[in-house]
């Protein structure tokens, strides 16, 4: 079996984290696996090279670039005759349909990671695209939610249901592991003692990741525990930047947060925290409690997604857009915290990437069989 998997570019991200296990698992057990990505570079890309795994840059000039760049995907496509062709996110997915449109005989599988987009934070791109996606999703022969809200999101907006699936992500367990030595080492860089409470948090500075909800509840947070600080590992624009400072600024609490950009090493940032708090309006399966879980990292999260299932017993649920019940969470973990090991054991058992590449491909070879290719 051949597989073209095609993303926008590997830089950091969920969806990007996901496709990079997922090719070099396949690529060790001997699959034929290259990844096309509209922008060369990022610092995915040193992972998979590191690995042996094909990248095939598409020279994508600009965000209007289409045409010619869809003409050169296309012969990429006719050249390489791959089995199937797994795209991740909505206009990758897009450009995989009008693929099979062109005449393309490879499966297209899908990747969906949403279970919830607010379509008025970003601008008007997002709502045609996704509702294009909506229209050109009977194109794909399979679509991989990696969670049941996402699935069922997708199904309430027109997806096939019959063409869709869930594989929950997974992550490397002997990366992402408990090495409190080397949390200090972080904390230490970043100015922090081992007295102090650390809050921390993983993601692009994002509309979706709601950090409004979090520096508001961080605000109340320290009126009980003054220690506390909130660390955010993660880039975004720099207008949102500024915005999420000015509104530090405004709630008092400038000093208590730590805006430490995004850092490569972020197996090593999950060890420094004492709890891991996810604040976002949507997602599907989130990686970043699944990491901070396997380094036996207490998590807090708004019910979004699939969390509510991963965190189970382990962890504290709140609504979204509360930061009252955010701040009350999070005040409770600091008094009481699952047992570590019992945390991570749950990752190993059911997110691990060993578990994730034996479901996919299962899925992938199960596709391939029923229309005849292998």
């Amino acid at each position: 079996m051949k597989i073209l998997f095609l993303i926008r570019s590997l830089e950091y991200g969920g969806a990007e984290s996901q496709l990079v296990v997922l090719a070099r698992g396949l690529h060790k057990l001997g699959i034929d696996v290259s990844v096309a990505v509209f922008y060369s570079g990022g610092p995915f890309a040193e992972d998979l090279r590191a690995a042996g795994v094909r990248i095939i840059p598409l020279g994508k000039r600009h965000r209007w670039d289409n045409f010619r760049f869809f003409w050169r995907l296309r012969n990429l496509v006719v050249k390489e005759q791959p089995d199937i062709i797994h795209s991740y996110l909505v206009v990758q997915n897009l450009i995989t349909a009008f693929l099979k449109l062109s005449g393309c005989k490879s499966k297209v599988v899908w990747g969906v990671a949403a279970s919830y987009m607010d379509f008025s934070q970003y601008d008007w791109t997002a709502s045609v695209s996704f509702r294009a996606s909506m229209l050109m999703s009977r194109w794909a022969d399979l679509i991989i939610s990696n969670s049941h809200a996402g699935r069922t999101y997708h199904i309430r907006n027109g997806y096939p249901a019959e063409r869709m699936t869930v594989i929950p992500n997974g992550i490397d367990t002997g990366r992402f592991a408990p090495n409190k030595e080397i949390g200090m080492q972080v904390r230490k860089g970043l100015g922090l003692d081992s007295a102090e409470c650390i809050i921390g948090t993983v993601g692009r500075l994002d509309p979706m990741k709601d950090y409004p909800n979090l520096i508001r509840a961080a605000a109340e947070v320290v009126k009980t525990h003054p220690d506390a600080k909130f660390v955010c590992f993660g880039n975004g624009p720099r207008a949102h930047q500024q915005y999420l400072l000015q509104l530090c600024e405004q709630h008092g609490v400038p000093r208590t947060f730590i805006w430490a950009g995004a850092r490569r090493d972020i197996e090593n940032v999950y060890n420094a925290f004492d709890i891991m708090v996810l604040a976002s309006l949507g997602e599907g399966l989130p990686n970043v409690l699944i990491e901070a879980m396997a380094c036996g990292i207490p998590c807090v999260a708004t019910d979004v997604g699939d969390s509510r299932l991963l965190l189970a017993d382990m962890g504290q649920i709140v609504p979204p857009k509360d930061p009252n019940a955010l701040a009350a969470a999070i005040c409770a973990m600091m008094k009481s915290k699952p047992a570590a090991a019992s945390i991570r054991q749950r990752i190993i058992d059911e997110f691990s990437v060993e578990v994730l590449v034996r479901r996919t491909l299962s899925t992938l070879e199960n596709l391939c069989q029923a229309t005849g290719r292998h």
